[in-house]
């Protein structure tokens, strides 16, 4: 019980604690991120609102992002204290595995069997989930992904790899 992250940053008059560990850590993140952005847009020309430059999207995007990391920060010290759950290093590498499989079978595989192996990783990592329900929704991702990116927006992505081709 109790968060390991709840510690008194001030001793004395002062005292301040950190209640929401998430928010501290996901604000953190998101501030990072954003004054990343900003640092590496800094290169492009800003434009003007009448004809934006390369650099007017990553410079905003990242400020806004920084000033939401703020906002997360300053908000986990207030509130009730909420624990982190612990993270399930398992679950992760299930859903991080299949997007790794996905993009290591895309040419080979093609688009149909790669999009079914990825959700049937990421499935694979919910307990909650049955086997015939993970089935259905990879078909109908991967029948989805054929007819949108291939049939309507005419990507260039195998539906049917080279393995299966003959090549």
């Amino acid at each position: 019980m109790g968060n390991p992250f709840c510690k008194q940053a001030w001793r004395g008059d002062l005292t301040m604690a950190l209640r929401k560990a998430s928010d501290f850590f996901s604000g953190i993140c998101f501030f990072l991120t954003g004054v990343g952005a900003v640092l590496l847009s800094k290169d492009y020309p800003f434009g003007t609102l009448r004809s934006l430059g390369p650099g007017f999207f990553p410079l905003v995007l990242g400020s806004l992002l920084a000033v939401i990391g703020t906002i997360l920060t300053i908000r986990s010290f207030y509130g009730e204290i909420v624990s982190m759950a612990i993270p399930r290093i398992r679950v992760a590498a299930m859903i991080l595995g299949g997007s790794l499989l996905f993009g290591l079978l895309i040419r080979p595989a093609g688009l149909v069997v790669s999009i079914v192996v990825m959700v049937l990783a990421g499935a694979a990592a919910s307990k909650e989930l049955s086997v015939a329900t993970a089935i259905l929704t990879a078909l109908i991702l991967a029948a989805g992904s054929a007819v949108i990116f291939v049939y309507a927006l005419g990507l260039p992505l195998p539906i049917v790899g080279a393995l299966y081709s003959g090549r």
